[in-house]
């Protein structure tokens, strides 16, 4: 029946264009579009029919719609037309900026903003815009100096203060500058709670940040940090989508739900779609949402867990209301922190036992969720200090991890942009979580190894990288070393490429205070050997754990010297680094396959549904 309302209604756009009642064939347009957002001739009909009425406001209407249905390249189409037709219009050069921003072209949006503003324009969101914009191409005192600005323009709105509290660095020039990013942050989140206590929700709900960013330059007692988000997060939901648990369904099983948006390829989805396929259906009922674009994974994992759906998170309190309907005795997200539409679902209670995963391993403070689900090999011994929810440390690594994939296509360095000679040492880890004060341990190994190459993913294009190639290369040459013959920095890559890469290296040199889970599996499936400082913290311990259960656990130092020292050691001896490998990579199916067999979740998931029943 859908097809066919699709169907006619594209039939009936078509059929208007071409008789030019450019705004019929728009109508009908829309309605196509709102049957199948992802429908090509539905996004084709509209912009053109748009374009056909040629007037600012259905311009700047259609926009919004081909938006919310994820029809970017139609929609900058449009926008890009509309600065052309109304050159003079600041309005129309913001909005192309800000389509520009969230595909990623950042000089550009910026060049789109500042347009907007030489035309007078005196909106302070736009000046905000611009804010968050530099923020993003991490030149975050210049951003901070618009969202500033902004807000003195508009002390009273929430959502410019939420915008202005997160504007952060990408990448910090020192250590010292943790306490003035995070004292900011903190204030900021203060001002932003206090003045959406008057505000309506769904509109900052709609314009919500995430505190993703403010782990990395703003680190410290993470309950600190989180706990004034979690709470702005709960109130605005609590008034925007008011509901309590619902009552769990009684027949006999347990009902369970998990919701991600990275049910697909990525690392969350990696490590952690075991738990939905290997629940025995005798015992468990299994529901998942996944958020937003789906892949092969997606449908894959779809084959394996027919209660999976994909699902529009754009009206978070309908979705809310549908999950809970399916009488859920426990709501499982793999991670939270990474993902707006996840958090607002998660501020609200769904279900009446309600845990996150440590896709992300950092605590919610959300008083919604009541459990962190976290790894028995991971957590150290004072780790229930770190969360605000109750910590449940699961046997083994605490999540249910695919294998790596079959060993890629073995390519020469050259081809990788990479020396023929040398000694390659790689940190594959995220450049903005890198911190300065690790660079003093790639001075030392280089100082100790003159053979030794520096390979980071911080080529162009990728987020945070032009300030640390800045930072890491003056720390060189501060120590004399020559940053273009012992630094390679590389862009983004395809995953094969990715592989490829960790196959043509040496060593593989963990990210120290911030450890690798998915990309340290990867590695040593590719035949890399790991090492790593064990940390305070779990986040900074999942290389550690992982090279313990290999039995390998004299490639864990206990500080930076220590990680020094295991490098340098193995630099100079390449047969002991090749014989240690081939054991861990033989070690890792099998640990893998303990992983996913072990019955700790599905054990806790069956106490927790006890513990609703019996509440």
């Amino acid at each position: 029946m859908a097809d066919a309302r699709l169907l006619a209604s594209l039939r009936a756009a078509l059929a208007a264009l071409r008789a030019d009642r450019a705004t019929q064939a728009l109508g009908h347009a829309v309605e196509a579009l709102a049957l199948a957002p992802r429908d090509a001739n539905a996004r084709k009909l509209l912009m053109a029919s748009a374009a056909r009425v040629a007037e600012p406001d259905v311009i700047a209407a259609s926009i919004a719609t081909l938006r919310r249905a994820g029809a970017f390249s139609e929609a900058l189409s449009l926008a890009e037309g509309a600065t052309r037709a109304w050159a003079r219009d600041a309005a129309a050069w913001n909005r192309l900026g800000n389509l520009q921003q969230v595909v990623g072209r950042l000089a550009d949006a910026e060049s789109s903003y500042r347009e907007a503003l030489a035309l007078g324009a005196r909106d302070p969101r736009l000046r905000r815009n611009i804010g968050v914009c530099l923020m993003r191409q991490d030149r975050a005192d210049e951003a901070a100096q618009f969202t500033a600005d902004a807000l003195r323009d508009a002390p009273e709105d929430a959502a410019i203060s939420w915008s202005d509290a997160r504007v952060l660095p990408l990448t910090l020039d020192a250590v010292a500058d943790i306490g003035r990013w995070r004292s900011r942050y903190l204030a900021g989140l203060a001002r932003t709670a206090a003045l959406a206590a008057d505000a309506a929700p769904l509109p900052l709900l709609a314009e919500a940040q995430d505190g993703f960013l403010a782990h990395y330059p703003c680190r410290g007692d993470d309950v600190a940090l989180q706990h004034p988000l979690g709470a702005l997060y709960h109130r605005l939901a609590g008034r925007a989508w008011p509901g309590g648990a619902p009552r769990p369904k009684d027949d006999g099983r347990v009902h369970v739900g998990f919701v991600s948006s990275f049910f697909r390829e990525h690392t969350v989805g990696r490590l952690f779609s075991g738990w939905l396929e290997g629940l025995d259906p005798a015992r468990f009922a299994v529901r998942a949402w996944h958020l937003g674009r789906a892949d092969a994974f997606t449908r894959t994992l779809g084959e394996r867990v027919p209660g999976l759906e994909v699902a529009d998170a754009t009206d978070a309190g309908a979705l809310g209301q549908r999950i809970r309907a399916a009488g859920l005795h426990v709501l499982v997200y793999p991670e939270l922190g990474m993902d707006v539409p996840t958090l607002r679902l998660a501020a609200q209670r769904l279900a009446p036992v309600q845990a996150v995963g440590w896709g992300h391993p950092v605590t919610t403070a959300l008083p919604s969720i009541d459990a962190f689900l976290s790894s028995a090999w991971m957590e150290p011994a004072d780790g229930d200090a770190h969360y605000t929810e109750r910590l449940v440390r699961l046997p083994g690594l605490g999540a249910a991890p695919r294998d790596p994939l079959p060993a890629p296509r073995s390519r020469d360095r050259a081809s990788l942009g990479l020396p023929s000679r040398g000694t390659l040492l790689l940190n594959t880890q995220s450049v903005i979580k890198l911190m300065p004060d690790a660079d003093a341990a790639y001075v030392a190994i280089a100082s100790r190894c003159p053979e030794a190459v520096f390979v980071f993913l911080a080529g162009d294009g990728v987020q945070g990288g032009a300030g640390f190639r800045r930072r890491i290369s003056e720390a060189f040459s501060m120590a004399g070393l020559d940053p273009v013959a012992r630094l390679r920095f590389l862009g983004a890559l395809g995953h094969a490429d990715f592989l490829d890469l960790n196959m043509a290296c040496d060593l593989f040199l963990d990210g120290l205070g911030w450890s690798g889970g998915w990309t340290t599996l990867e590695a040593v499936s590719t035949g890399l050997l790991p090492v790593t400082v064990e940390g305070d913290r779990m986040r900074s311990r999942h290389t550690a754990a992982l090279l313990r259960a290999l039995g390998a656990p004299e490639l864990v130092a206990p500080d930076a010297q220590g990680f020094v020292d295991r490098v340098v050691a193995l630099v100079d001896e390449p047969s002991r680094r090749a014989d240690t490998a081939a054991r861990l990579r033989a070690a890792l199916p099998p640990m893998l396959a303990q992983a996913r067999a072990d019955p700790g979740f599905a054990d806790w998931l069956e106490g927790a549904a006890t513990s609703t029943a019996r509440a």
